[in-house]
């Protein structure tokens, strides 16, 4: 809290604790700029707070599930921050943010799933640089979610919908190979997570190289052996690639979570089961609140004032107004 005191001088700096568990008495502070936060967070984030009976809080995620409106909810209804910068951001943004004495993460409420998306690094990067790259974060997201289970009911069920040219490249590529698409798409993810999980594991300079090189190197290996088509490594690999874009990492092991929901209707139904699969999580994105807003805000209920800031960085000019003197202000 020192380091957003220094970085954020103003006295509508509120800052209000509580002592929550009854046998270890851990201290949550809630912060929130009284010039930018609604009364009504305010007052909804003071009502959680003061409704939390628990014995014991030892970790960020309990606190997370404690203030969420639902506790047992997929998706991430609370985001959470560990540099100053982005803490201050937040709360110049509106938003309320709780603190867990011992805990180097900061809570933030309410969010929505494009909030999901944002990087603490867009505050220092060109505003044309960070618009491109938020598209790319929304197309990968989609991508990661629903491509396997497009790829499987396309090439399983609804061949015929395929083009001629890709169909035969297909067909060539699965000439011999033991395993049917869906089982092959099942062995190429569950790899796929398999070095993630190890690269996370391991010291942060080699993880990462594990993760792409040895899923490179496995799947090179499995088309040699015949246990995959390279058609199905791209699918899958670029799956992968694409969950790498999502910033936080609750919503990475949501959308797991939903991409195997996704495939399994796929590979059961083919392409009707993928549809229905798509309206039954668009329909579950619509249901969800975070403190009272809607998580899919604002496409659904759909707001025109809103949705630039959602999808692009805005110049300094168009979002906080001028900061510079026009030509011919301040001179004698």
């Amino acid at each position: 809290m020192g380091l957003i005191r220094k970085r954020l001088k103003t006295p509508d700096l509120k800052i209000v604790r509580y002592t929550v568990g009854s046998e270890n008495r851990a201290d949550i502070a809630m912060l929130y700029l009284r010039s930018a936060a609604k009364p009504e967070w305010v007052n909804e984030a003071k009502r959680r707070l003061e409704g939390i009976h628990a014995k014991a809080v030892v970790g960020a995620a309990q606190v997370e599930e404690m203030l969420a409106d639902r506790s047992v909810a997929l998706f991430p209804q609370i985001d959470y921050a560990g540099r100053p910068d982005s803490a201050v951001a937040a709360l110049l943004n509106g938003q309320v943010l709780f603190t867990l004495n011992g805990s180097p993460l900061i809570f933030l409420a309410p969010v929505n799933l494009l909030s999901l998306l944002r990087s603490p690094e867009d505050n220092y990067l060109p505003y044309y640089y960070v618009t491109l790259e938020k598209i790319v974060r929304i197309i990968s997201l989609v991508t990661t979610i629903f491509l396997p289970g497009f790829w499987v009911a396309v090439s399983s069920f609804n061949i015929d919908q395929i083009p001629f040219p890709l169909l035969s490249t297909i067909i060539m590529s699965r000439i011999g190979l033991p395993m049917s698409a869906t089982i092959e798409m099942l062995l190429m993810l569950a790899l796929f997570e398999v070095f993630r999980e190890a690269g996370v594991r391991l010291p942060r300079a080699v993880g990462q190289t594990v993760a792409v090189v040895g899923g490179i190197i496995v799947g090179d290996a499995a088309i040699r052996a015949g246990l995959s088509s390279p058609t199905m490594l791209v699918v899958s690999s670029l799956t992968a690639v694409s969950s790498f874009t999502l910033v936080n990492q609750s919503l990475s092991g949501a959308v797991t979570v939903v991409r195997l929901f996704v495939l399994g209707l796929s590979m059961l139904f083919g392409m009707f089961g993928f549809f229905v699969s798509f309206l039954i999580v668009l329909m579950y994105l619509a249901s969800l609140r975070s403190f009272g807003v809607p998580y899919l805000q604002p496409l659904a209920p759909f707001k025109w004032s809103k949705l630039a800031y959602s999808f692009f960085r805005l110049p300094a000019d168009l979002s906080n107004g001028p900061y510079r003197p026009r030509s011919g202000e301040g001179e004698r």
